[in-house]
């Protein structure tokens, strides 16, 4: 009991919030005459809360989109992406190479036998699994980070090939 002496008006919107998402069958006219009734709880009188919703409404109309989901960012989301991938198979295709390029040196010079590259190829499969895996979580703080740089540089690009007049 002592939590709800605490309660900040935030944490009351949260509430109504979740209880009107629960009663989520209940038709529109239903929902707001609960928010009257919880409303008229608080002390709220009927003009304060349709005042309260006109300013609502006004205001989640004036939001900005996020910029993951606007149109051009999508294409540029998607290239991102793409050119991620796109290290990633080269990186692990050159760990590849490489480790392929050790097991035979060191073949011929163990004459036949195995050596120390059955280690190396257990490195290199790590190496791979760890790029994989940190390539894959799309949308991670640090990856959205990554993207706004990536569309800094594209735009730096853009403007310098404008000013060479390419």
């Amino acid at each position: 009991m002592d939590d709800q002496k605490h309660l900040t008006e935030d944490d009351m919107e949260a509430i109504l919030l979740l209880a009107v998402q629960e009663s989520s069958e209940a038709s529109t006219q239903d929902i707001r005459a609960r928010l009257g009734e919880v409303a008229t709880e608080l002390g709220i009188t009927p003009e304060q809360l349709m005042a309260a919703e006109a300013k609502y409404l006004a205001s989640k109309s004036q939001l900005p989109e996020p910029p993951l989901f606007r149109l051009d960012d999508q294409q540029e989301w998607k290239n991102f992406r793409k050119s991620q991938w796109q290290s990633v198979v080269v990186r692990c295709i050159g760990m590849l190479i490489f480790a392929i390029a050790f097991t035979i040196f060191d073949l011929a010079m163990s004459y036949g036998e195995m050596g120390p590259s059955m280690g190396f190829w257990l490195f290199a499969v790590g190496f791979i699994v760890c790029q994989i895996a940190t390539t894959v979580p799309a949308r991670s703080l640090k990856n959205l980070r990554r993207f706004e740089s990536y569309k800094t540089k594209l735009k730096e690009i853009a403007e310098r090939a404008t000013r060479l007049g390419i």
